[in-house]
């Protein structure tokens, strides 16, 4: 009797171990197949190039990480190409210094030209697309992952320096107009002021060095919605740009 249920236990064991089997390389041919079509969406509606998001190493893209954050550096990026070349070089850097300064009643001079052109090469190098700039961007990040902000806060100096362009060591409400303005000219005075007071967090009716580093670095490194949108004045996405890129790429970062 002993023997004969040992052979039905047997039996049901072979029969559970194969259908076990069966079950798993099912399930293994429909991850297959899954991620082939994973990887053809991605190609279609994320074609940035590079890793892919669904990498599982460490090469996925550190930048950006939100659809949000895309619109933000898309539309910076767009807005300091001067000369429509389809990227961010010194001479567009040139071109923005030299119209801030002109806003204020200045001639940019050397020194301040040499701020320019170092602030450019610190943060585009020579890049030629806005994914080449993406991928310079986290190459700088992964290469630096324990002070890439403090870095950047360094090369956000030097940027105060040619925003100051009357050199007093503070920012006025006049140099920032003429800086946010020379690279978005449909902004308000009231759009002005509200990016200006975002930044002024002592509320002194000056920028100071380390408030305009802060609010640069947390433009491009916030990932979620933070009032440091607000840095180059203000900015609503869903009305000024971003929207449909944001809406057509949330797959991608959700």
């Amino acid at each position: 009797m002993i023997n004969a249920n040992a052979r039905e236990w047997c039996k049901m064991v072979q029969v559970v171990r194969v259908v076990l089997i069966c079950v798993i390389e099912t399930l293994s041919e429909m991850m297959d197949r899954n991620d082939e079509y994973l990887g053809n969406i991605h190609n279609e509606w994320c074609p940035r190039g590079g890793a892919s998001i669904f990498a599982t190493t460490s090469t996925i893209r550190r930048l950006p990480k939100t659809s949000f954050q895309e619109a933000k550096l898309r539309r910076v990026y767009e807005a300091k190409d001067f000369d429509n070349k389809g990227y961010v070089s010194t001479n567009d850097y040139e071109t923005w210094g030299k119209i801030a300064a002109e806003k204020v009643g200045l001639v940019m001079d050397d020194e301040i030209k040499g701020y320019w052109v170092t602030a450019c090469q610190s943060y585009f190098g020579d890049t030629k697309s806005f994914d080449d700039w993406i991928d310079y961007f986290n190459a700088f990040i992964e290469n630096n992952p324990d002070n890439y902000e403090e870095i950047s806060r360094d090369i956000n100096v030097t940027v105060f320096k040619a925003i100051d362009s009357n050199k007093d060591g503070v920012v006025s409400v006049a140099e920032y107009k003429a800086i946010v303005t020379a690279i978005f000219p449909d902004l308000t005075d009231d759009d002005v002021e509200y990016g200006f007071n975002m930044i002024d967090e002592d509320g002194d009716g000056v920028l100071s060095q380390e408030e305009v580093a802060t609010a640069w670095l947390r433009y491009y490194y916030d990932e979620e919605d933070t009032k440091y949108k607000h840095f180059y004045g203000r900015w609503d996405e869903k009305s000024k740009g971003g929207s449909i890129w944001t809406w057509l790429t949330s797959s991608c970062y959700e």
